[in-house]
């Protein structure tokens, strides 16, 4: 059982990784061909679905945008779109918002787990140990 919690629990973080890669490209403009969270590998190749298969599961979320890969050929008008024809900021902000989520999401957990009223307990103020360095500045 704790393999299946393992499990949908990297499934969560992977998603929200994505997500973070997915929103900020869209909303840079860049085009996004792709947005996959499961990988079925067959023998050395991996093919990436957008749907669960009962071969090869493995929790690896792909976020796929057009002019990724180097030696991709692109038609002039798809260029403005194009993730390696965009400037650097903007590519920077593609890449490091996936693990910005993530961030953003463990914050969010903990404070819902801390709202939801997790027990705390209280120290005893009132009281000092004897003998204790407390006890000796004290005096």
């Amino acid at each position: 059982m704790m393999l299946f919690y393992a499990t949908i629990l990297l499934g969560i973080l992977v998603f929200v990784h994505e997500l973070g890669h997915f929103i900020v490209a869209k909303s840079l403009g860049i085009k996004v061909l792709k947005f996959s969270l499961v990988s079925v590998r067959r023998s050395s190749e991996e093919i990436w679905r957008d749907r669960i298969s009962s071969l090869g599961i493995s929790a690896r979320g792909y976020v796929k945008m057009l002019g990724e890969e180097p030696d991709e050929e692109l038609d002039e008008a798809e260029k403005d779109r194009a993730y390696n024809y965009q400037p650097l900021w903007k590519r920077f902000s593609v890449v490091f918002s996936g693990p910005l989520f993530n961030l953003f999401f463990a914050v969010v957990i903990f404070v819902l787990i801390f709202l939801s009223g997790v027990p705390v307990q209280k120290p005893d103020i009132g009281n000092v140990t004897e003998n204790s360095p407390a006890a000796r500045a004290a005096s």
